[in-house]
């Protein structure tokens, strides 16, 4: 007599080998298995464009990464290197430059995904032509050229490099004849900034004595600050740039595009020196 055990067992084989006369499974024959195979290379732009949209809505990383699977993907998909500053799709925000481990100059620096911890090296331009001003703003880089002092912001995962107006017009004037414009602008350092808008860079620079702004294609920095006031920190939330001084809350506004940008006051504030104070009021956004 045979036991209802072995009974279960005969009738799941004859169903297992019943399925696979209809469906293809991991245990057919190597024939069945190339039937298949999809050539994903030669999926329709359509698709291609869709799975695009998401890796962007990810991450630029993963935008970059599926462009460079092959080349029917990337001829569906938008280069990155050819859009302008304004398109903030591409802007790497999720990403910070860490320190370098070396004390020499190379063009290969590391990358922190501040969501996922995922790291990257990257390429950047030579340093012999350029150096740092500001480590990341937004995901981007400000970056000074070395004989033209003209600042650059720069995508570090696409390459892209934006020109703004030279450093030198973005100096208060200084009546020390030991300290050279050539030597202040090597020197310069942004404290905070961000962007005002979708093309307009506000630096703050040196701690309390310069805050400017300029677009791509002006000939040369707007300061905004005022005599009567200290600006302590500038930080971009929710697609627009505050400002924090001793006095008060300021946001840029950008609005007119024939006009140059103002500050305009949103909260009157006393902060009478304590800059720790700032550092509670706003967060850097990612």
């Amino acid at each position: 007599m045979v036991s209802p055990d072995r009974r279960h067992a005969k009738r799941a084989c004859r169903v297992l080998t019943a399925d696979s006369q209809d469906a293809p499974s991991d245990l057919s024959p190597p024939h069945q298995t190339a039937l298949c195979r999809r050539d994903w290379a030669s999926l329709m732009a359509g698709p291609a464009g869709l799975v695009a949209e998401c890796a962007l809505s990810n991450d630029i990383a993963d935008y970059i990464r599926f462009r460079a699977t092959c080349r029917p993907w990337r001829a569906c998909c938008p280069d990155p290197r050819s859009s302008s500053i304004s398109d903030r799709r591409f802007h790497p925000r999720r990403w910070i430059m860490l320190p370098s481990a070396s004390k020499a100059r190379n063009s290969r620096r590391c990358f922190l995904n501040v969501y996922t911890g995922q790291r990257i090296q990257v390429l950047l331009p030579e340093p012999q032509g350029y150096h740092i001003i500001d480590p990341i703003i937004e995901g981007l880089l400000v970056v000074c050229k070395n004989d033209t002092h003209t600042v650059q912001l720069l995508n570090p995962l696409t390459g892209q490099l934006t020109d703004f107006p030279h450093a030198k017009t973005m100096l208060v004037p200084c009546k020390s004849t030991t300290n050279t414009t050539d030597s202040r602008v090597k020197y310069q350092r942004v404290q905070s900034g961000g962007l005002a808008d979708d093309s307009t860079l506000a630096l703050l620079c040196d701690i309390v004595s310069t805050f400017a702004v300029a677009r791509p294609g002006d000939k040369e920095w707007t300061q905004l600050m005022g005599p009567d006031y200290y600006m302590l920190l500038a930080l971009p939330f929710a697609g627009r740039l505050y400002c924090i001084s001793d006095k008060n809350i300021m946001v840029v506004e950008t609005d007119e595009a024939d006009q140059k940008p103002q500050l305009v006051v949103v909260a009157e504030l006393k902060l009478e020196g304590a800059f720790c104070v700032v550092q509670r009021l706003l967060v850097p956004s990612v």
